[in-house]
């Protein structure tokens, strides 16, 4: 057993809304991975169960509040010809320069006719965009220049796109833009969320920017009845859902041939945390499978086996199962009616749902990782990358980490970080603190070491419990929220 935990500490955004004096404190217990470039946390890799407690992350000029012009400065926003310039000087980046110089010109007409009184008219993608942005404000959001330049290299791309978008610079806002756009060229478009959660939740959030714009979308995640489907897929423009629900229903399409997409199907699709179901889920297989009743004659056999199972992290998938007997050994361990064991009729993995797309998928992450990992995603897709710089200077730098011998040290050591960041000091007032912990279990148990010294505590561990509380208030200083990695994609905190 190994255990690594980076606690962070910053003042910061979430979902392009801003946190009051949030601190994230990041927890990674065993063999874990954040990534740096997305603001999110630490790229780090697991140690031998000597325990390790992995530093802090601070505001660089935060700590005086007498601090000089040049911090000051930092925290400025960035201007268009310093986010154009930065794409421009990353090597990395698959855009031309041509493309740049009309992105820089499309987002320097649009952002000045948001601000006029008496805007010009704008024709063209400028139009466009200047539609869509005044829509996303009916929503409450206005969209950053970040947010515009991304948009316009997404339609203005001839291929496939994908693009690395910082947490907490508002991806879902670009996402619901740009599938706007493309369903105002009259094309069905597909968002493919990490989790059933994402796709309700984002679905409900930009319902508004939809029906201003006179598009009609759904959620697939909820639908069972044929009916229901057929009329998910074929009388809206745009859906949600997750990549094992799309690859679900077509398998049932191809097998009881039922026409359930239409003409319009797999037209355009926008991945949403794209590493995540492109890179961490591209072999996992969703398939049809019926109920052999005969292999109930095994399970004396399955009964001698002990097995060793993965635990939680915290999202609920109701309608997976694991392979080669071992959903029946956890029935069996838990005191469960034993399921049959079923043959598979016809499969289809994450890789094969997204190539039937034909080059029109696009996608926005926090990460997308190293050299080795963009090359995979562009000779899987035949996709273009391209990293989006953050809308204001970055301000997080790492402290060193601190290692210690024992689970119960670390565990310690845990609860003083988060006592001592919730604490007002001289300089500065009480923060709140997010902890993000491998498992269920280790949530848990980080939730009752702290005992009573916490009064607002909050356990966000679970996607079938109800969260709406913690993400409609506004998080206030000395709040602590300890969850799973379930926190760490798409959660909005306030």
């Amino acid at each position: 057993m190994s255990c690594l935990l980076p606690l962070g500490v910053a003042k910061t955004t979430f979902g392009g809304l801003a946190a009051s004096e949030l601190s994230a404190g990041l927890l990674r217990a065993g063999v874990g991975l954040l990534s740096s470039s997305s603001g999110r946390g630490l790229k780090m890799s697991g140690v031998p169960f000597g325990t390790a407690v992995k530093g802090l992350l601070r505001l660089d000029g935060e700590l005086d509040e007498g601090s000089s012009e040049p911090e000051k400065s930092c925290k400025e926003e960035k201007q268009l010809a310093e986010i154009i310039e930065e794409i421009r000087q990353d090597k990395s980046n698959q855009v031309d320069a041509t493309v740049l110089n009309d992105v820089q010109d499309i987002v320097s007409s649009v952002s000045d006719a948001l601000r006029s009184k008496n805007p010009p008219k704008l024709d063209g993608i400028k139009g466009d965009l200047l539609k869509l942005c005044r829509a996303a404000e009916t929503a409450h959001f206005r969209p950053r220049l970040t947010q515009m330049v991304s948009w316009c290299i997404l339609a203005l791309s001839k291929t496939g796109k994908f693009l690395q978008v910082a947490t907490g610079e508002g991806k879902s806002c670009i996402v619901a833009m740009f599938a706007a756009y493309r369903a105002m060229r009259r094309e069905t478009v597909h968002i493919l969320t990490s989790s059933l959660v994402l796709a309700q939740r984002d679905m409900e959030t930009w319902r508004k920017l939809f029906k201003t714009l006179g598009i009609k979308v759904d959620c697939n995640t909820n639908k069972e009845d044929i009916t229901a489907l057929k009329d998910c897929y074929q009388c809206h423009q745009v859906i949600y859902g997750t990549a094992e629900k799309f690859a679900g229903d077509y398998l049932r399409q191809c097998l009881e041939r039922i026409d359930i997409f239409g003409q319009k199907a797999f037209q355009c699709a926008i991945v949403d945390e794209e590493d995540s179901i492109m890179l961490d889920k591209a072999l996992h297989v969703v398939y049809i499978s019926g109920d052999m009743p005969a292999l109930q004659h095994l399970n004396s056999l399955l009964a001698l086996i002990w097995s060793v199972v993965n635990r939680s992290t915290g999202v609920l998938e109701n309608f997976m199962t694991w392979s080669d007997g071992l959903h029946q050994f956890l029935e069996m361990k838990h005191n469960l009616k034993l399921s049959n064991m079923t043959p598979i009729s016809n499969y289809m993995s994450n890789v094969g749902l997204l190539q039937m797309y034909e080059g029109k998928v696009f996608g926005l992450t926090g990460t997308l990782g190293q050299q080795a990992e963009m090359e995979t995603l562009q000779k899987l897709y035949h996709v273009e990358t391209c990293r989006i710089p953050a809308f204001k200077r970055k301000k997080l730098f790492e402290v060193e980490g601190v290692i210690v011998d024992e689970e119960r040290d670390w565990i310690k050591t845990i609860c003083n970080v988060v006592s001592e960041q919730t604490q007002a000091t001289s300089y500065r007032g009480q923060r709140a603190v997010l902890v993000i912990c491998e498992t269920i279990n280790q949530a848990k148990t980080i939730h009752s070491s702290l005992g009573d010294q916490k009064v607002n505590k909050w356990l966000y561990i679970s996607n079938n419990m109800d969260n709406r509380a913690l993400f409609e208030k506004e998080l206030e200083g000395g709040d602590t929220i300890i969850a799973t990695n379930l926190a760490g994609r798409g959660a909005d905190f306030k």
